[in-house]
C-alpha cells in the first residue's frame, strides 16, 4: 500500500468517525432536550401574581401539586401577555413550585 493511499484512507476514516459522533450527539440532544411549546398549543390567560403560599390556586394558574418538595405546585401550559405588568410574579412563599411550558411575552 502506498503512503498516499494510507493518508486518504486515514482521512476518510476521520470524516466518517466525526460524522458518526455528530449524528449520535444530535440524536441524544433530540431525546434529552425538552420541546418548546408553540403559543398555539398553550392556553391564553392573564398574568399570574402569587403573593404567599395561599395564592397557589387554580385561579392563579396552578394545574397540580401540593407545594411540597416531592409534589411541588405546577404552573404550566399558559400563554401570558404581559404588556403592562410582570408575566409571572411569585413572592413571599416557602412552597415548592415549578413553572414550565409557559410563553410570557410583551413584557
Amino acid at each position: 500500500m502506498k503512503k498516499s493511499d494510507f493518508k486518504v484512507k486515514s482521512a476518510l476514516l476521520r470524516v466518517i468517525l466525526i460524522t458518526c459522533c455528530a449524528v449520535c450527539l444530535a440524536a441524544v440532544l433530540w431525546v434529552l432536550l425538552p420541546s418548546v411549546p408553540t403559543a398555539s398549543a398553550l392556553t391564553p390567560r392573564a398574568p399570574i401574581h402569587i403573593l404567599g403560599n395561599s395564592d397557589f390556586t387554580s385561579t392563579n394558574g396552578v394545574v397540580s401539586g401540593a407545594g411540597t418538595f416531592s409534589d411541588p405546585y405546577i404552573i404550566e401550559g399558559w400563554d401570558i401577555s404581559a404588556a403592562t405588568t410582570h408575566g409571572i410574579w411569585i413572592e413571599y412563599t416557602t412552597a415548592y413550585f415549578v413553572v414550565r411550558n409557559c410563553y410570557v411575552h410583551e413584557g
